[in-house]
């Protein structure tokens, strides 16, 4: 039986967002959600939503970095419906830099798998320091999974 895994957070008001860091707050949005319209007063519903493409849960394609990089909309959604790898870490403590030896130990990947790095993160969904104090990769965790031609990497 196949399973399927939601991995999408809430979209709310003030959502967690890289408008936080520093030069950026000029440039990425806040998350925004009005309501414009309401089915007692106008007689339909209506909500303005302002949000950048790099807030709360999001995908990142090619052109995020890359000059000539894919965009998203040159995948279909079967492009990211596949089987995956989830490699489950001890809940990581904040600005945790995650080595190769740890990523090594929990799980082998292979050749084409999609990949997931579960770090016990999400608990802290939309709270203060999300974003500046989450868990990161050292730089031979990055060289370990490139190191398999993975096929996504979350």
């Amino acid at each position: 039986m196949k399973r399927y895994t939601d991995l999408s957070g809430t979209l709310e008001n003030g959502l967690w967002g890289y408008d936080v860091l520093p030069g950026l707050q000029n440039i990425i949005p806040p998350v925004s959600i009005k309501t414009l319209a309401t089915v007692e007063k106008d007689e339909f519903f209506a909500s303005q939503i302002t949000f950048s493409t790099i807030s709360g849960t999001y995908l990142e394609a090619g052109a995020h970095i890359l000059e000539k990089g894919k965009t998203l909309d040159q995948y279909s959604v079967s492009d990211f419906i596949k089987p995956v790898s989830i490699i489950r870490l001890p809940n990581q403590e904040p600005k945790t830099l995650i080595t190769a030896d740890l990523l090594e130990a929990k799980a082998p990947l292979y050749k084409g798998d999609a990949v997931i790095i579960d770090t016990g993160w999400c608990s802290r969904w939309n709270q203060e320091g999300y974003v500046l104090e989450c868990p990161t990769l050292h730089r031979s965790a990055v060289e370990w999974v490139l190191n398999y031609d993975i096929s996504i990497f979350g």
